[in-house]
């Protein structure tokens, strides 16, 4: 009996270490795949962040890029709109100028013609708006003294001619 349980016993402590070891080589391969996991997962996602740092730099070179498109369009509209004022008061300004000049010396001759004189009230009014419209397009003060003075009288003068009508 004695045989017997030395037999046994040797049996189990063989089969006890033939498991542990295969306990150990199973931890150990857990532990290789975890390791290995791990590592495949911490690749992505630093591809991931890349990724979106590369997204985020083109986003900011996007909105760099449209600032400084709408800062010449504003420009660019700006421009026109002096050249707008600039001829509107200098060409079409002196050309009403010229005929209510005309039609001054012609009343001279002719005061008490009723038609002459509301021709003159209204080239005068037509005088009036065309440089309140100049103005208002661009304001001679925009480029002296500023656009916060200038949004001011524009102001003022837009309500004054909403007023006289």
């Amino acid at each position: 009996m004695r045989d017997t349980e030395q037999r046994l016993l040797i049996t189990r402590a063989r089969d006890s270490k033939h498991l542990f070891t295969l306990a150990v080589v199973v931890l150990m391969v857990a532990f290789v795949l975890a390791l290995v996991m791990f590592s495949v997962h911490y690749r992505l996602l630093a591809g991931e962040l890349d990724a979106r740092e590369q997204a985020e730099n083109n986003l900011r070179d996007s909105e760099r890029s449209l600032r400084r498109l709408t800062g010449r369009l504003l420009q660019l509209q700006d421009e026109e709109r002096r050249r707008f004022s600039r001829e509107l008061h200098d060409s079409l300004g002196q050309y009403l100028a010229g005929v209510k000049m005309n039609l001054d010396m012609f009343s001279n001759s002719r005061p008490a013609d009723r038609l002459l004189a509301e021709a003159i009230e209204l080239l005068d009014q037509s005088i009036a708006e065309t440089r309140t419209i100049s103005h208002l397009l661009h304001p001679p003060l925009l480029d002296e003294a500023g656009f916060s003075s200038a949004a001011k009288c524009t102001w003022k003068d837009l309500r004054s001619v909403v007023e006289s009508k």
